[in-house]
């Protein structure tokens, strides 16, 4: 039955509002046995005490936020550097591993590899 219930509910959002301080201590002061005006005030102390550490809260959380946003940036920067690291240590590995191979070609040979280069090259430069 209490299911039933709860899914005929109709679905609306539950509005809070902080309800006036004068209000909550006359209620209040009189089960509990307190004067209405120090309940009050202890009400409000509190109160003001509550929002002064939200507000602390927030601005740490604003804080930690651009600080989070800026180790982004960093680390963004950082990785691109590297990329652009890898990118170049690439090129000179394979630049040394030419040089590495054309070392190990004899004097002689490496003139007549040059000519056969030359001889490709032109043959792919023909229409």
């Amino acid at each position: 039955e209490l299911r039933k219930a709860i899914a005929k509910l109709p679905e609306i959002k539950v509005r809070y509002s902080t309800p006036d301080t004068s209000t909550m201590a006359a209620v209040l002061s009189e089960k509990l046995g307190v004067s209405k005006e120090v309940f009050q005030k202890e009400l409000e102390e509190s109160r003001r005490e509550l929002e002064r550490r939200l507000d602390a809260e927030h601005e740490e959380k604003e804080r930690l936020k651009a600080q989070a946003q800026m180790l982004r940036g960093q680390l963004e920067q950082l990785q691109s550097q590297d990329t652009g690291r890898r990118e170049e240590h690439q090129k000179l590995r394979e630049r040394l591993e030419t040089l590495e191979s054309q070392s190990r070609v004899i004097p002689g040979e490496r003139d007549k590899l040059q000519k056969e280069k030359e001889l490709l090259q032109a043959e792919m430069e023909r229409p």
